[in-house]
């Protein structure tokens, strides 16, 4: 027989019911405007997931752009070893939605790569904005397992580095944050066999068990 929910139980039923749905709202609202911000990643892969890669094998990192502020151009300024990293091959999406590409080249002996693109002279192309926004594909390779990293040039507020211009309200470089591509780094990294569970029961379950 299932428990009657009465008196200040079910006030109290209501009261986790509206702040259940009030944090789920917050959640969604929070992915749905993403802050304006570059990210590295593998395909299929979370920044936060990475596995380990084999030495020589080819991999491919893709640059996104998040931007709820329409955007006309950007430059991404990124850094790596050459001596652990290879770089095969620097090149634009072939989804990113800007027109002039001035330039997008790796340099090995500056450790640099640079990726720069804006709207070019067309006046009547309308700003870009949105989450996951492709710009550019790096297929690289490893030369050693040493930990490393592909990483932005990136200081907010600095007007000399990664940045992400918007016309809003003035030409300004609205760009806030950067997520960097850590590759067989054992701080950022887990092999999926050394994972563990847990039997401690989710807040959801400890929940469900109190009100039936």
């Amino acid at each position: 027989m299932k428990k009657k929910i009465t008196g200040k139980k079910a006030l109290y039923v209501g009261l986790v019911v509206v702040s259940l749905f009030v944090f789920l709202m917050v959640i969604v609202i929070g992915q749905a405007i993403k802050k304006k911000s570059f990210e590295l990643s593998r395909a299929g892969q979370a920044p936060t997931n990475l596995l380990y890669l084999k030495l020589e094998a080819e991999s491919t990192a893709t640059l996104y752009m998040d931007t709820p502020e329409q955007v006309v151009g950007v430059d991404a300024i990124l850094e790596y070893d050459p001596t652990v990293i290879e770089i095969i091959s620097f090149t634009k999406h072939s989804n990113s939605p800007f027109i002039s590409y001035p330039e997008v080249k790796a340099y090995p002996k500056d450790k640099k790569m640079y990726y720069s693109a804006n709207l070019g002279t067309n006046v009547d192309t309308p700003p870009i904005s949105g989450n996951s926004i492709p710009l550019a594909e790096i297929t690289f390779s490893l030369k050693s397992s040493s930990p490393t990293s592909i990483s932005f040039n990136f200081e907010k507020g600095s007007r000399n580095d990664s940045n992400m211009v918007s016309i809003e309200n003035g030409v300004k470089d609205v760009l806030e944050g950067v997520t960097n591509l850590n590759l067989n780094n054992p701080a950022t990294a887990m092999p999926r066999n050394q994972q563990t569970k847990t039997n401690e029961k989710s807040f959801f379950q400890k929940l469900f068990e109190f009100l039936f």
